[in-house]
């Protein structure tokens, strides 16, 4: 039985390479129902936001120690 995984990808100021790291994640052969992604970023969802259709959570924190 494999073990439930949390990913959490924290995201300061929106960067390129955050939609290249959220394509990654899309793309493990990990079945949906045994993982959950969550972003927690100090930006609006913008760019990111086709992948909460996926289930995922994004989390909006404003202060600039989310790094």
């Amino acid at each position: 039985m494999m073990p439930f995984v949390s990913v959490i990808v924290t995201a300061y100021q929106y960067r390129p390479y955050i939609v290249e790291a959220l394509e990654s994640i899309a793309h493990q052969d990990l079945d949906d129902n045994k993982y959950e992604v969550i972003i927690v970023a100090n930006y609006d969802k913008g760019q990111v936001s086709r992948y909460l259709c996926n289930g995922w959570k994004f989390i909006y924190h404003r202060t600039q120690e989310v790094r």
